[in-house]
């Protein structure tokens, strides 16, 4: 008859764990929601390392859909497939240039 109380108590305790996981999860995903667009992509940039986003205009402004490249004349793609290649493969002696 312990055993059972131990396994009651186990499940329990699962559940209130993964009640608090959702919960923790829910919050962060809130906390992304109420972000300005522009917010998060700036702080992406931050944490990929590259140049400042352009800012974008006005809703009622025409700007460009596409952002020019940067004052050293190289894009976001450019720069990104760069480090890509730079990533060390296994089986490779080095990598790309």
């Amino acid at each position: 008859m312990r055993v059972w109380k131990w396994v009651g108590l186990a499940g329990i305790a699962g559940v209130a764990v993964t009640a608090t996981a959702v919960a923790v999860n829910q919050r962060e995903t809130r906390e992304w929601h109420e972000v300005d667009p522009d917010e998060v992509r700036a702080h992406l940039y931050d944490r990929l390392g590259l140049d400042a986003p352009p800012v974008v205009a006005a809703a009622g402004a025409s700007a460009p859909r596409r952002a020019a490249a940067t004052s050293s004349g190289r894009g976001v793609r450019s720069r990104m497939t760069a480090r890509l290649r730079r990533i060390p493969i296994p089986g490779r002696s080095h990598p790309t240039p």
